[in-house]
């Protein structure tokens, strides 16, 4: 498929970054296309982040319910080793209902990329997304979300498990980048900020 320009801000596959990210109203028409448990966990932990392996591998022990935290084990280095908050009460309620039918995702079924992606695909196409929608894009999307809400290059890391400060760069840049796009808008409309 072909991403489509959009005039509010940047397209899925942002030209200059390379970052595959999702709009606000896109992550919400996939959330609303989920039709399921299964699918509704696929895209709340997508969205916190996490990757393929990390969501296969992922069991309920790892959810700090009194902390409000999941605390990822990690495949990939040591960086991936991290606990991170859930920063909506979406995926607590998600994660509650979820975890009270599965130990774990290997019993739904979850644990293998290719299963992953075609959840993600699924749910896509059940909406007018026009954009390829993948677990990495997803992940993508969290990393753009953070940087958006201000987090900087180390708590980027941080979160999504990076041991390179430069992988944050790109999601840096094109928050400010629409930050920006915003001003200038909203500057055109004659809303001042003095």
């Amino acid at each position: 498929m072909v991403d489509e320009p959009r005039a509010e801000s940047c397209t899925t596959k942002h030209a200059k970054s390379g970052i595959n990210a999702l709009f606000v109203d896109d992550r919400e028409k996939l959330w609303h296309a989920c039709k399921d448990l299964k699918e509704k966990m696929v895209m709340c932990i997508m969205y916190h982040g996490m990757r393929d392996g990390e969501l296969g591998m992922m069991d309920k022990t790892w959810v700090l319910w009194q902390t409000n935290q999941i605390q990822i084990q990690g495949t990939k280095s040591e960086h991936a080793l991290r606990t991170i908050p859930m920063v909506n009460g979406r995926l607590r309620e998600t994660m509650e209902r979820y975890f009270s039918v599965y130990d774990n995702l290997k019993d739904a079924h979850l644990s293998n990329q290719s299963t992953l992606w075609r959840i993600c695909r699924r749910v896509a196409k059940r909406t007018d997304i026009r954009k390829y929608v993948f677990t990495h894009g997803l992940r993508a999307t969290c990393a753009l979300m953070l940087a958006e809400s201000g987090y900087d290059e180390r708590g980027l890391c941080a979160f999504m498990g990076w041991k390179d400060l430069s992988s944050a760069t790109p999601y840096l840049r094109l928050a400010g980048r629409a930050a920006t796009d915003s001003y200038e808008r909203l500057k055109k409309q004659g809303i001042n900020f003095v």
